[in-house]
């Protein structure tokens, strides 16, 4: 086995954005953040995704080469743009969130670009499951795995 194979993995399966806050952008979006934690942690983190073939999904692009994630799965929308969330604070420093819908994430669909198998466990609420095969990604869970349904 070698070593890149001993490596968990960590996969970020949804958006990835943009956060334009009031003093300059900062690259967003939960799971994006989630697998980029985990390779700082010494994780090949891997994020599935769309971008939008814009100037800020290049920037998106060789910012996760930079960051050392795996850029496989992102999948480049050359009809809708790269997802962006405005943030501005109010008066007493409360943040405001406007988030930029129909970006290029919204449309992700299941694909060949965007297909990985791993033979590590995945924990999906149902809601998630309900989802992700909405989507047409093909969510299957063996053995004893089960999503989780609550508390």
């Amino acid at each position: 086995m070698n070593k890149r194979s001993e490596r968990p993995i960590v996969v970020g399966l949804g958006e990835i954005l943009w956060d334009l806050l009031p003093n300059g952008k900062q690259l967003g979006g939960a799971p994006a953040n989630f697998a980029s934690c985990a390779a700082a942690l010494g994780a090949r983190g891997v994020v599935i995704s769309r971008i939008g073939k814009d100037s800020l999904g290049r920037e998106i692009f060789h910012r996760l080469a930079a960051m050392q994630l795996e850029r496989t799965y992102i999948d480049m929308d050359a009809d809708h743009p790269t997802g962006t969330v405005s943030i501005t604070l109010d008066a007493r420093g409360q943040a405001q969130y406007i988030i930029h819908e129909n970006a290029a994430w919204d449309f992700m669909l299941a694909n060949d670009s965007c297909t990985i198998a791993c033979e590590v466990p995945v924990y999906l609420t149902a809601e998630e499951i309900a989802y992700y095969q909405s989507k047409g990604f093909f969510v299957d869970l063996p053995g004893s795995a089960r999503p989780i349904t609550g508390h």
